[in-house]
């Protein structure tokens, strides 16, 4: 995957790129969540205590709720993977927390040996090229991350102790300034272009 930043310039980002952002694995099942069944969202929403219809969807807020609530280590696991997802690989503009990952968390444990990395790029890839999307539908962070590294941009986030782009050396001051230069940067207020 390519992001053209201007007429000379192009960030390319490969599935080694999430894997030193994030640590994630890189090989394993590829990750298809058009394939989650209706039975196991059933399951998961049953577990998570969501009554009602069985949207494959939960409000943010009520998620948010059901994590500082439930006592149930394996349901908690859950629920925080759905939301770290929602959040931070696979950012979705509305306040819906998708389940279509159901299928994948029925057995935590097994999550890893699913290829994450690949499924973040390939989101993103589809974020990016959705027109008319206001806020594109990436992993903002990884971007900045690794615009920074790539263009030779000098940052805070690779002078800590991992000395690599890694979202270990993260601190909200800093993450917050850096936010501000690269919006500026990358001109995201003008979109992007993905290929």
């Amino acid at each position: 995957m390519w992001i053209r930043l201007s007429d000379t310039e192009v960030l390319e980002l490969k599935e080694d790129d999430v894997h030193r952002v994030y640590e994630l694995p890189m090989a394993g099942k590829k990750i298809d969540t058009n394939l989650c069944s209706d039975g196991a969202i059933r399951r998961l929403r049953k577990e998570l205590g969501l009554t009602g219809d069985y949207s494959p969807v939960v409000k943010v807020a009520e998620l948010e709720r059901i994590l500082k609530t439930t006592e149930k280590p394996k349901t908690w696991v859950k629920g925080i993977i759905c939301f770290i997802i929602h959040n931070i690989l696979c950012p979705t503009n509305k306040g819906n927390v998708s389940l279509q990952y159901a299928d994948i968390l029925e057995d935590p444990a097994g999550v890893s040996s699913y290829n994450w990395c690949s499924h973040v790029l390939d989101y993103m890839k589809k974020g990016l090229q959705s027109p008319g999307v206001l806020n594109p539908l990436a992993d903002f962070h990884f971007l900045m991350i690794n615009y920074m590294d790539k263009m030779g941009k000098r940052s805070p986030f690779l002078t800590g102790k991992y000395k690599r782009p890694s979202l270990r050396d993260w601190d909200v001051k800093a993450a917050n300034q850096e936010l501000a230069k690269i919006h500026d940067i990358m001109g995201l207020e003008n979109g992007l272009t993905a290929g």
